[in-house]
């Protein structure tokens, strides 16, 4: 995922993509990934195209699939992403229609790899191999790739033994960066850390942002957290699966490329558990989910201060969060639109970006680290989001949090099926709705008539001496 967006943002500065109409290309599915890259870059595609089919009239996440033919035809300036795949099946046609790479085509934007797997191989054979390898890590490239994860992973493996001077210490290995999925996984470890590890734990967690995020719930005493990369975590996980009894190392996974669990097989074909059960399921073996939320402890002048300088008032400010990176959202006009009708009811509105995101036009952009969302949010008042890990970050905030779960089908179901609050049972002052792509007029209505009366409440609720 990483490289596609590296790839797709270099791509996007260097040609400079910003005005030009975007199609996605695939048989393999990648358009999925690159739809939502482009998204949060401000850039919303204009099609799925089909090579040969005119499917004219169809969507797919909410974006038209229309025929080659057609996409060069009603655009000014079409520009196509597609893989190398789908580019080798159909490069003659693709070449007749006028696309030259490097200049309106650009292929190849994950190259996926066959994988192969490595049965039976017992731990005192890794350890002969990492012991003959040591050092040389390089030189193991001629292996099978499952072979050389291995022994990557083991010598990871090696490594934080040795390191963090803990031989008896479980190592928890967490694979997923997401920042949401962390939040939930960390509500679990600490209401049932006791149970899990009663003497202490090693977690390794995906980059900077995990580890930022397991710091909310100060679990310090009891839990190491250790950052590795992506790759790094999985052959990590990779290790774990195989030699998990034997080096007293786990993984927890919730996507579990290399390791088969039988809920996750029960979701995937319909049966809709929502993600905390999964966690808890597979990840925890809990019975019940139970969770408990980070203890924070924020200066309120120091929110106070911020507002200020954005010149947003208390209270009465939503906060808009357009972006996720993991669903397709709307169109940047949806969003423009629904910031006018709410500053026309009196609210201030300002955008949550960070990084590339833009803020959307009448929204200003107010960006903010993710130590003090919760804190930001109750001094604001409201919030109003596409479903993201940022939601789960911020779900116990006092603040009304109005979320939108784009409806189309994942795994024979959809978002909201498996992200839902109200299906967790975590989080409060949530008002959840799944919608797909068609008539944003009335869900424009729907939000602003939720903003309106939730704002009714609190002024009733002050009124009666309640708050």
């Amino acid at each position: 995922m990483n490289d596609i967006k590296t790839k797709i943002e270099r791509l996007i500065d260097e040609y400079n993509l910003v005005n030009n109409q975007i199609g996605l290309c695939s048989l393999n599915g990648e358009y999925y990934e690159a739809a939502k890259i482009f998204q949060n870059n401000g850039i919303f595609p204009t099609a799925i195209v089909n090579v040969f089919v005119n499917q004219k009239g169809k969507k797919y996440l909410g974006i038209p699939v229309v025929s080659l033919k057609d996409f060069i035809e009603n655009n000014s300036m079409p520009c196509v992403f597609i893989d190398r795949f789908t580019y080798r099946e159909y490069r003659d046609e693709i070449k007749k229609n006028g696309y030259i790479r490097g200049k309106n085509l650009f292929v190849d934007f994950e190259n996926k790899k066959d994988i192969v797997f490595l049965i039976n191989t017992s731990i005192k054979q890794i350890e002969i191999v990492y012991k003959k390898f040591k050092g040389k890590i390089k030189a193991l490239k001629t292996y099978t790739k499952k072979f050389v994860d291995l022994i990557v992973g083991y010598k990871i493996y090696k490594d934080i033994r040795i390191k963090y001077h803990e031989k008896d210490k479980p190592i928890y290995v967490y694979d997923y960066s997401g920042m949401g999925d962390v939040y939930v996984f960390c509500l679990l470890l600490k209401m049932n850390i006791e149970k899990i590890a009663s003497n202490g734990m090693l977690l390794t967690v995906v980059g900077g942002v995990s580890v930022r995020v397991t710091k909310l719930f100060n679990m310090e005493d009891t839990v190491t957290v250790i950052k590795l990369t992506k790759k790094e975590s999985q052959t990590l996980t990779y290790l774990a699966g195989l030699a998990e009894e034997k080096l007293n190392i786990h993984p927890m996974t919730p996507f579990p490329a290399n390791l088969y669990t039988d809920f996750y097989s029960h979701y995937l074909y319909g049966k809709k558990i929502n993600m905390l059960e999964a966690y808890s399921y597979t990840m925890f073996s809990l019975e019940t989910p139970k969770v408990a939320y980070p203890e924070l402890n924020i200066e309120e002048s120091q929110i106070c201060k911020m507002f200020e300088q954005h010149d947003l008032k208390r209270g009465n400010t939503v906060i808009i969060s357009p972006y996720a990176n993991t669903i397709i959202g709307y169109e940047p006009l949806f969003w423009e639109k629904v910031v006018e009708k709410l500053k026309k009811e009196g609210f201030d509105v300002c955008t949550n970006c960070a990084g590339r995101e833009k803020a959307i036009n009448g929204a200003k952009a107010f960006p903010f680290p993710l130590e003090l969302a919760e804190a930001v949010l109750n001094y604001a008042g409201y919030f109003l989001g596409l479903r993201s890990g940022f939601c789960d970050l911020i779900c116990n905030a006092e603040a009304f949090k109005y979320i939108i779960y784009p409806d189309y089908l994942i795994f024979n179901s959809n978002v909201y099926e498996f992200c839902s609050f109200e299906k967790m049972k975590i989080g409060r002052n949530i008002k959840e709705i799944c919608w797909d792509y068609d008539d944003m007029n009335m869900l424009q209505k729907c939000i602003v008539h939720s903003f309106v009366n939730a704002r009714k409440y609190k002024v009733e609720e002050r009124k009666n001496g309640r708050r």
